[in-house]
């Protein structure tokens, strides 16, 4: 059985992606104290799009992008809480997301920029784990 270290940051762990599942979070938060959590920011958006109207979505989606779009995190801050404040009359629980989960979904700004493409979401990860199933399932190794 393998043993985790007993100090994560020994790992060269400086952050992490993940979605909002409560207990990832919880088992995280003991297995990687102090380390950086990144909310993913497709997940979150589509978590958003789930309480806007059909019709509405797109909008909401370019508004939520224009957060994402800002040079630094003071910028990021700014936009978030004017977007929320412009979702709150339409669409009040939506807007009640990303307020909530402003620093979960604007970690990714404290690393250096280079690095954003590559930490704001699962998305590679995701594509990587799907492409590994699809080639297993032709190669029929695995059950």
């Amino acid at each position: 059985m393998a043993r985790l270290p007993a100090q994560p940051e020994a790992a060269g762990t400086d952050g992490l992606t993940s979605n909002a599942h409560e207990g990832l979070k919880k088992a995280l938060g003991q297995v990687l104290a102090g380390v950086t959590r990144q909310r993913c920011r497709v997940h979150i958006l589509r978590n958003l799009l789930a309480h806007v109207p059909r019709g509405d979505k797109s909008i909401v989606a370019a508004a939520l992008r224009t957060i994402f779009a800002q040079p630094d995190r003071p910028a990021a801050g700014v936009q978030l809480a004017e977007v929320v404040q412009a979702m709150q009359r339409h669409w009040p629980e939506a807007a009640e997301l990303p307020a909530q989960a402003e620093d979960d979904i604007l970690a990714y700004m404290a690393f250096p920029g280079e690095l954003w493409t590559r930490i704001y979401s699962t998305n590679p990860l995701e594509r990587l784990n799907t492409e590994v199933e699809r080639r297993t399932n032709v190669v029929g190794v695995f059950p």
